[in-house]
């Protein structure tokens, strides 16, 4: 995901919240969000899952995981 952090905002995707990115994957078409990868920036994402482990790597960013 943080490789696509700039498309998504310029494409309106995504916005910027200060330093931190936000992100609701469901308009992405995606419902549950995973650890896979490693993030360098702070996002705060919406969705209707999260594993565990994606919500630790978010939150050790400074981030926000948000279950909707």
């Amino acid at each position: 995901m943080e490789e696509q952090a700039d498309n998504l905002i310029e494409s309106g995707k995504a916005s910027k919240d200060g330093d931190s990115i936000v992100i609701d994957v469901t308009e992405l078409g995606y419902d549950k969000v995973l650890a896979k990868g490693k993030i360098t920036k702070s996002f705060i994402i919406s969705a209707p899952q999260f594993s565990a482990s994606a919500i630790e790597k978010i939150e050790e960013m400074g981030g926000e995981a948000i279950e909707l």
